[in-house]
């Protein structure tokens, strides 16, 4: 049995005795049930994350699971958001929990850092690097190493701030209330407001010297610009 299907497996047994009958009927699917488990093993929190998802979907909104993901850890610090409605009755205003907001706008966030770390990393190898430089792609391995190293520091510190009280979570509060009223662009900001944090938070903690994430001038790391100006 591989790693990911263990996993799976424990991510399933995790699910309360109501939603793994919907997986087992057919009525939820498997990786939208996995993606629950991994979130949380509370049958509270498991339907409440249910109902949001049917609630955004039935607004023709589709939720991947990596934003199902983040669902458990967002939901506890989002806003909320006031909607007015015209009803029956005259006008309502609404508020509701921006959690699946909060959550979207954070899976790109982590999957942007991700990808950049997997994107360095996979060209940091003194071989690939020689290989590559003999068709004509000049690859700098050693700059690509630390790039890709300081995306994954990014990763594990952003992972651990975007929970906490702080300048992280309120740019994710105002992009995911930004992102209910439909404002474009949205995710791309924050992600660029959230990287330049996260450059600043780790130069901080480790103060001026080779390991600080700081501007990189002849390389094009996400967390190069971070500094300048």
């Amino acid at each position: 049995m591989g790693e990911a299907t263990a996993a799976n497996g424990v991510a399933l047994a995790r699910l309360s005795p109501r939603i793994f009958d919907d997986v087992v009927s057919g009525k939820l699917k498997q990786g939208r049930a996995i993606a629950i488990g991994n979130a949380t093993d509370v049958p509270e929190e498991q339907q409440a994350i249910l109902k949001l998802i049917q609630r955004r979907e039935l607004g023709g909104h589709r939720v991947p699971d990596d934003v199902v993901d983040e669902l458990a850890r967002m939901a506890k610090s989002a806003g909320a958001h006031t909607e007015t409605q015209q009803t029956l009755f005259g006008t309502e205003e609404m508020r509701r929990n921006l959690a699946l907001e909060k959550a979207e706008v954070s899976a790109y966030v982590r999957h942007q850092i991700q990808q950049e770390k997997g994107l360095f990393g996979s060209v940091s190898d003194e071989n690939k690097a020689e290989r590559l430089g003999k068709v004509g792609n000049k690859i700098d391995a050693a700059k690509n190493a630390e790039i890709a190293q300081q995306a994954a520091q990014a990763h594990e510190l952003y992972d651990r701030l975007s929970t906490r009280t702080g300048e992280i979570d309120d740019i994710l509060n105002e992009a995911a209330s930004e992102l209910a009223k439909g404002k474009a662009g949205v995710k791309t900001d924050a992600y660029e407001r959230i990287r330049e944090a996260l450059s600043k938070a780790l130069s901080g903690s480790k103060g001026p010297g080779p390991g600080a994430v700081q501007a990189e001038p002849s390389g094009p790391s996400l967390f190069g610009d971070a500094g300048k100006g």
